[in-house]
């Protein structure tokens, strides 16, 4: 007769203007991971053994031929062990340069933004080349609060908040208080509604259809001449004098330091809010225009505790 044995089933602007920055969108650039970087596999679920139907104690029947023994049993297969382990350390993100033909003096120019996803701040490296010498150029970040809310406040807490709607048509409405009221558009003090506007106000602009971003300029470098570079991260230490190399200049980036511009402190040293970001990485010549030669759109980090 056939004997009947149960299977347990197994079962991620703007350049801002400094005084006269134009608008303009910032076309998307591509990123991708370092080649010399591996990521940590990522947690997985994994399915049960399937089973071929259920019997009346949860398991799977199956007849076997009459000629096997009836002591006979059969292990269920079991399903390899899910990977609980934390991921791995935090790697990093390079990501090319984008130059949207802001800045005519510029034409030429291309860099590449290496960054680490997790960190105390910002961190990471810069390497650009074909830059116009004689000039001074802000490194920065931006987010409009209307693209992601939570990295635009964190940037405005630690240096500015830009009004792109008050710089483009000015205070139609007449809410902002004095001397600012009724403001002209193309009025810089006004746009720059952080620097007297409490972030209830703010908020408030926002709410009303504003269009806010935060911005935070933690360094500059100035280019000499096809050759030198002199590179300043904040009030406290001399500028580094950089040599360029074959692929260009490099200045390391590290995202702790608020200027107004390069000869005024915005707030000083700061530390970034914990959180993740999506900013936008600029490069923006001082004077004249104010105009963004290089950028990278979608630059995503997370200050914090890292794995």
């Amino acid at each position: 007769m056939a004997v009947v044995v149960t299977l347990l089933a197994g079962c991620f602007r703007y350049g801002f203007p400094g005084a006269e920055d134009g608008p303009g969108p910032a076309p998307d650039a591509p990123w991708s991971h370092d080649s010399t970087q591996t990521d940590a596999p990522l947690d997985a679920t994994r399915d049960a053994v399937g089973s071929e139907g259920p019997s009346a104690d949860g398991g799977t029947t199956v007849d076997l031929d009459s000629n096997v023994d009836a002591s006979e049993t059969v292990d269920a297969p079991v399903a390899p062990p899910v990977d609980l382990a934390p991921d791995g350390p935090p790697v990093t993100m390079t990501g090319p340069l984008s130059n949207p033909s802001y800045d005519s003096l510029n034409a030429t120019a291309s860099g590449t933004l290496q960054w680490k996803t997790c960190a105390s701040t910002f961190t990471g490296e810069v390497v650009v080349k074909d830059l116009a010498p004689g000039h001074v150029y802000q490194l920065k970040l931006d987010q409009s609060w209307s693209v992601d809310l939570q990295t635009g406040k964190n940037l405005s807490s630690v240096c500015r908040t830009w009004d792109e709607t008050i710089w483009q048509v000015g205070d139609i409405n007449n809410v902002l208080p004095a001397p600012y009221t009724g403001a002209a558009a193309g009025n810089v003090s006004a746009a720059n509604v952080g620097d007297y506007l409490s972030t209830t106000e703010q908020g408030a602009l926002h709410a009303a259809g504003h269009d806010l971003s935060g911005y935070l300029v933690f360094a500059f470098f100035e280019v000499l001449d096809a050759t030198t570079a002199t590179h300043t991260q904040d009030n406290n230490t001399p500028a580094t004098q950089v040599t360029v190399q074959a692929d260009g200049f490099h200045f390391p980036i590290e995202a702790d330091f608020s200027w107004h511009t390069s000869t005024s402190v915005q707030k000083g040293s700061i530390s970034l809010p914990a959180g993740s970001y999506n900013a936008r990485f600029l490069i923006t010549r001082e004077g004249g225009a104010w105009p963004d030669p290089l950028l990278l759109d979608k630059v995503t980090f997370t200050v914090g505790n890292c794995p």
